[in-house]
């Protein structure tokens, strides 16, 4: 059987998560600021393929029962 070892970390606060957005600003505004490239699901993939998992998903679906 599979054990994944677990830090144990406290966990952040939800609200630290949370920034304020200025008064007035547009999605297309936001995404030119923040450098947003997007990237296709054929590019994801490509790059997901590559990950070499130390354990099957099968074996890690598992470890959540």
């Amino acid at each position: 059987m599979l054990y994944l070892q677990k830090e144990v970390k406290q966990s952040p606060e939800f609200k630290d998560g949370i920034v304020e957005i200025r008064e007035g600003a547009i999605f297309k505004e936001i995404l030119v600021e923040q450098n947003y490239q997007p990237i296709t699901y054929t590019d994801f993939r490509a790059v997901a393929d590559q990950i070499e998992w130390e354990h099957s998903l099968d074996e890690l679906l598992a470890e959540l029962n």
